[in-house]
């Protein structure tokens, strides 16, 4: 009988652990697609900048 409630036990566990692991990678996911665009609008700002310096003179 207590082989089994440990083996309970244990399933239950597992099962936490898995759910969990399947709840958290998707948040963290969803942010690193936004990270993307920020390189990308960071190498698009110089650019810019460097083209107002020339409109002044």
């Amino acid at each position: 009988m207590k082989v089994m409630v440990v083996v309970l036990v244990i399933v239950v566990i597992t099962n936490t652990t898995a759910i969990t692991f399947i709840t958290i990678p998707r948040p963290p996911s969803p942010p690193t697609p936004p990270s993307q665009p920020f390189p990308s609008s960071s190498t698009s700002t110089p650019p810019s900048q460097s083209q107002l310096p020339p409109t002044p003179p």
